[in-house]
């Protein structure tokens, strides 16, 4: 049986093309990133599955030349798929561009060039396929700019855009991507990448920034090719304006050197009126070309798309009244602070705008969410009032309300309530689908509206969200009434359809007990969340800085964050996630202030709605350019009772239409004059400061200055030098400080030698304006400062870091290199085998510590002695090394040496992991996982490297006892808990261990007490040992378990020094603890243990010494005098001159360096005034250079 042919729908094809190309990133070389969520992979790819099967079967039956040929012919249908697809990269796009993106492509290739394109015809696809040619030029080796250039800069205005593009060039393009924002020219890091990429993506402020300081970072010399995305703005004091006056312009003309420039623009001439004649915009446009250098290209006059691009999207104003409802409480008897008069004052503007209901529902969240402005130094007291007074008032406006005394429109204003009506009209026309469900901005000028109104709309779309909820659930029958009474609505909001034919919309229509919101019903299944009309949220700058502050932290408590976590109002998250939600329809409405008329691109967006009077020609085309969909419409909100306004939406798109069709019609190829050089002058005879006068431009190796930021580099300049705090307090005690401009003279500050600080302004340039003239001497005196030193070569006033450089430079010059004296091979142990070590035998001593060793130790076989195993001698007169411990009294170390021996590989290891083991018995903390292990490369950098080894009584390393205690190291804790389990009544050993409860102590077992855990316990609190652990760490243990005779370990020291005084050392009682409840320790040697007690301090005193001699021998090496002096003072008074008051020795140089730091400090100062180059310094700067003088970190 044959089967019926298929028929295919080009929709299908389309939107599965889409979530084809959205779904693969990793395998397409030229897309967008994916817009849905990971969770929606499933049913994307099963879309895609069903659609491709429906395409394959098409193709069977019609054969591939029908499919493409239909395939082509509904993607070429209208202008809007040109739009759309270009947007997204869609299914029009195979690895080819439409012909007018091509047109412009090419062009931009071969010229400098300006795309003119309204949004979302495919200005950014266009910019990276120039890129792309860019950078497979630069791997070729055949730039297209010419020389060795390879960097490409983007240029953008804000952030957000930054981010965007920065995501779309990443995602596009097979090289490094890196972003520049205002933070990046601090960051060291920042600046090494930004160097090293491909293409930088940079705001105009950041990109100003480093052009001006890091011209080794970021320099045009080096840029191949410079994007300007909104190269609208490059006109007058803007910084596009000033980066291609100060560094592009400059730059010699040619392939050589200028790079390729590409403007991306909606609006080229945004400074335009509805009179404006054709030869002012051809003025305009040619000022505009000139500061780009570039030409500008729209579409051909003979496209198709030339006329009907821009004029797809529906115009309609909304007309309304506006009127004052009421004034808000007085606020003069509550008490408040200063600072909240003008943030009270937004209330009553929010009031006038949208009315009492709206300003309620916002001040009941404004009460919650407000804290204590600490800045201004608000009270509790102030803020408490403030609260009370929000509640007042949200109270008055619901009585208002209540008693309808709220004005005729039931609490809102007119243009509130035509406002919802709009909405509602609007969003009730899509299905109940969440793909077709429309998708609109609102713009409002302040962002009190914009929050106030997502606020409104989400209470509005939460109401609807419950009653469909419950309507749901009940499932009531009378299905017939609920559509009356839609359709009842419906007939009521059909003003639009009456206003078809009309440029105005009328809202009279509108019963005033009527302004509910309309709800449409929710297909079968459908979320009730998802299927309420008003799904809000909003995007504005700093919304917490509405009222200082919205801080949930000083206004809640940890229970109340956690129950208002997701109904906080005055929180926004980050607008790629806004945005994102947009695009999947999770939002429909989106209130925002003028931060997303520019680069936001929403391909679902289908209306905008400008809430208040279009303020200028280049607000309108880019708010309406946010509309993407096919028949998209464009609402403006215009006041009805002002004659005047001062920008219509009639006279918007007129002045939009004039500029589209004069660029449109240009016929004759424009061709660019601009002479880059100023009037020829002899700058060989002039000074260098009237010659960068005459240039209006100082350049160095790394900066340059011009007129627009001379003035501003002069004040930077004087607020950075280093002055007293008392100075800054007022504007007088600052201006002697700062530069004093005269008629013809320019006085700079008062640290400046008399002879130095006046600028003569040259006679020829009496005739500028006063404002020049002050900038030209401005920048003579940038000039004399680089010349004096004052400034680096970026032009920055001096850092610590320039200090550095011009000490070494001058200061210490005459000092002799010092000879690096390598500490030790570079090679590790492991590439010299055998290994050669020295021992040096540690023999502790001390009365209390001999009869403690003498207990653990019963024959010679027991006895053991720690050792150093150094690898390089160390010095034969070691002295005594001595500590005083509150247990074990004074203990006192012979270091003695008794040979070297030769290890191997194996050998070594042994005696590094017996180190470790030491380390880990004595050093690690206990209440802390972590572990010490070894590395050879440490080593490396020390000069006399040694490990802890042990001797046996032969002097001998002891390879039994360290291969014992190593074993007893790498146990589980199961087998150190099996360990004591198997102790007899008489140990042969006393051995280490730790309670379980309680494992950060540890306990000498001897032997069995005789006392079971039954047996009566030491006091009478407790009956016996098992009722003392049950009642005291909750534990059960065996009536008949045995009892150990134990002893705690002695203290572990943690300081160096003890104290003069020398009290009587205590000796540690027996107590009895039970087997079961023990572990045996890491390492259970109690002897061990023992000679580790005070092995930290003994170290300590050791390495002391070594720095000591090392100290000696280097002086004595490089610089014989301090060493000769060095060798006639005893160790212990060069050890008292290293040693810091932090490490709480008995003596430190606390004392030896106030006599010496005064001394020092007077020959640097004596040193520094007499002489010339320092002489004319400000005190600050002397002062640096006194410490730096004086300081370690420049040797």
């Amino acid at each position: 049986m044959k089967r019926a042919s298929p028929h295919w729908s080009p929709e299908g094809t389309r939107a599965t093309m889409k979530t084809i190309k959205k779904s693969n990133t990793q395998e397409k070389d030229f897309i967008f990133r994916s817009p849905f969520k990971p969770q929606q992979q499933a049913q994307n790819i099963q879309t895609c599955l069903e659609s491709i099967h429906r395409d394959l079967e098409y193709i069977q039956y019609h054969g591939y030349d029908e499919f493409t040929k239909r395939r082509a012919t509904y993607l070429d249908d209208d202008a809007d798929a040109a739009t759309k697809d270009n947007e997204n990269l869609g299914s029009a796009f195979n690895g080819t561009l439409r012909d007018y993106q091509q047109f412009m492509l090419e062009r931009a290739k071969k010229r400098n060039t300006i795309v003119h394109l309204g949004t979302g015809m495919g200005k950014t696809l266009i910019a990276i396929m120039l890129i792309k040619e860019f950078l497979g030029c630069a791997i070729k080796g055949n730039v297209a700019a010419g020389g060795t250039k390879s960097q490409i800069l983007f240029l953008v205005p804000s952030i957000a855009l930054a981010v965007q593009h920065t995501d779309s060039l990443r995602a596009n393009l097979p090289c490094k991507v890196e972003t520049a924002c205002h933070t990046s020219s601090r960051s060291a890091r920042a600046r090494e990448s930004i160097a090293a990429a491909d293409v930088v993506v940079a705001t105009h402020g950041s990109a100003l920034d480093l052009l001006n300081h890091y011209q080794d970072i970021l320099s045009l010399t080096d840029v191949s090719l410079l994007v300007i995305d909104e190269c609208h703005y490059a006109t007058g004091d803007h910084n596009y304006a000033t980066i291609l006056r100060k560094y592009y312009h400059p730059l010699k003309e040619g392939k050589r050197q200028r790079p390729r420039i590409l403007g991306l623009t909606a609006s080229p001439l945004i400074n335009v009126s509805i009179r404006t004649n054709e030869e002012k915009l051809q003025s305009l446009l040619s000022e505009f070309e000139s500061i780009m250098d570039s030409r500008l290209v729209g579409f051909p006059s003979d496209h198709k798309l030339g006329n009907s691009s821009f004029s797809n999207v529906e115009q309609k104003v909304v007309g309304y009244e506006s009127r004052e409802i009421v004034i808000l409480p007085n606020q003069g008897n509550w008490k408040l602070h200063w600072s909240r008069k003008n943030e009270i004052n937004q209330l009553q503007y929010l009031c006038n705008e949208v009315g009492l209901r709206v300003t309620a529902a916002y001040v009941s969240k404004l009460a919650r969410e407000v804290s204590r402005n600490e800045f201004d130094q608000e009270t509790s007291q102030q803020c408490e009032n403030l609260k009370s007074y929000l509640i007042y008032v949200e109270n008055h406006l619901n009585e208002l309300i209540a008693q309808d005394k709220a004005g005729p429109y039931g609490g809102h204003t007119d243009k509130m309530r035509k406002l919802e009506c709009l909405l509602t009209t609007v969003l009730k026309e899509g299905s109940g689908s969440m793909e077709q469900t429309p998708v609109g901005i609102v713009f409002v000028k302040q962002r009190i509206t914009a929050i106030a109104l997502c606020n409104y709309f989400r209470i509005v779309g939460n109401e609807q969200a419950r009653s469909i909820d419950e309507e749901t659930r009940a499932q009531k029958p009378d299905s017939d009434n609920h559509t009356n009474k839609l359709n009842e609505c419906t007939d009521e909001s059909n003003v639009f359809e009456d206003a078809e034919n009309d440029n105005s919309m009328d809202f009279t229509a509108f019963h005033k007990n009527n302004a509910q919101t309309i709800l449409h019903v929710p297909e079968k299944g459908h979320a009730a969340r998802n299927s309420a009309m008003f799904r809000c949220d909003f995007v504005v700058r700093r919304a917490t800085h509405i009222f200082k502050y919205m801080n949930k932290a000083n206004s809640l408590d940890k229970h109340q964050l956690e129950e208002l976590e997701d109904d906080w109002l005055h929180q926004m998250e980050d607008i790629r996630s806004i945005i994102g939600k947009l695009r999947l329809r999770e939002t429909n409405v989106l209130f925002a202030t003028s931060i997303v008329e520019e680069g936001v691109d929403v391909e679902a967006c289908s209306f905008v709605i400008s809430f208040d009077a279009l303020q200028n020609v280049k607000s309108f085309i880019q708010m309406k350019g946010r509309a993407r969909q096919k028949d998209a419409r464009f609402f403006v909100f215009a006041d009805s009772g002002i004659n005047k306004q001062h920008l219509t939406l009639e006279n918007a798109s007129s002045v939009e239409t004039m500029v589209y069709r004069f660029i449109a019609k240009r016929e004759v190829e424009y061709i660019r004059e601009f002479n880059s050089s100023r009037d020829n002058f002899k700058s060989c005879l002039l000074g260098d400061e009237e010659a960068a006068m005459h240039r209006e431009l100082y350049t160095t190796s790394m900066s340059s200055v011009d007129l627009s930021s001379s003035k501003s580099l002069l004040n930077r300049y004087s607020l950075s030098v280093p002055i007293d705090p008392s100075n800054r307090t007022s504007k007088q005690a600052i201006s002697l400080h700062m530069p004093l401009y005269k008629d013809h003279s320019l006085v700079l500050p008062t640290h400046i030698p008399p002879d130095m600080r006046v600028i003569n302004l040259p006679s020829l340039f009496n005739g500028e304006s006063r404002k020049k003239k002050h900038s030209l001497m401005a920048l003579a005196a940038c000039v004399r400062l680089h010349r004096l030193g004052l400034l680096n070569d970026r032009l920055l006033p001096l850092s610590d870091a320039d200090m550095k450089s011009w000490l070494i430079e001058n200061a210490l010059n005459d000092i002799p290199p010092c000879e690096v004296i390598p500490l030790r091979s570079s090679e590790t142990p492991r590439k010299s085998t055998p290994i050669v070590v020295y021992l040096y035998k540690l023999t502790q001593y001390g009365k209390i510590f001999n009869e403690e060793e003498n207990s653990f130790s019963s024959g010679d076989d027991k006895k053991f002695r720690l050792a150093l195993a150094s690898l390089s001698p160390l010095p034969d007169d070691f002295p005594i090394l001595s500590y005083h411990h509150s247990e074990l009294g004074c203990i006192e170390c012979n270091v003695s040496f008794v040979g070297h021996e030769q290890l191997s590989e194996y050998q070594w290891d042994r005696l590094t992991d017996f180190h470790c083991v030491v380390f880990n018995a004595r050093w690690r903390r206990k209440s802390k996982p972590r572990w010490f292990s070894f590395d050879d490369d440490l080593l490396t950098k020390h000069r006399n490297p040694y490990v802890i080894g042990c001797l046996d009584s032969n002097d001998e390393v002891h390879w039994r006892f360290i291969d014992s205690i190593i074993n007893d190291f790498s146990r589980s804790e199961d087998s150190r808990k099996k360990a004591v389990r198997s102790y007899d009544s008489k140990l042969i050993s006393p051995r280490v261990c730790c309670p379980i409860y309680n494992p950060t102590t540890a306990y000498i077992l001897y032997e069995a007490s005789g006392k079971k855990s039954e047996d009566e316990f030491a006091t009478s609190e407790f009956k016996s040992f098992r009722e003392y652990y049950a009642t005291k760490y909750a534990l059960k243990i065996n009536p008949q378990g045995k009892m150990f005779r134990a002893r705690r370990i002695w203290e572990f020291p943690q300081s160096s020094n003890t104290s003069d005084a020398k009290p009587q050392a205590k000796r540690i009682p027996f107590i009895d603890i039970p087997q079961e409840l023990c572990s045996e320790s890491i390492v259970a040697d109690p002897l061990l243990i023992l000679h580790l007690i005070v092995l930290p301090q003994l170290l300590y005193k050791l390495e002391r010494f070594l720095t000591v001699l090392s100290l000696i021998k280097h002086a004595t090496s490089n610089y014989p005098t301090l060493g000769k002096c060095l060798s006639t003072i005893p160790v212990d008074s060069i050890t008292e001159a290293l040693t810091a008051k932090s490490c709480c020795e008995a003596t430190s140089y606390d004392r030896l360096e106030w006599l010496g730091d005064a001394v020092l400090k007077l020959l640097h100062t004596d040193a520094l005034l007499k002489w010339k180059r320092t002489s004319f310094l400000h005190e600050g700067y002397l002062s640096l250079l006194r410490s730096g003088k004086a300081t370690h970190q420049y040797q």
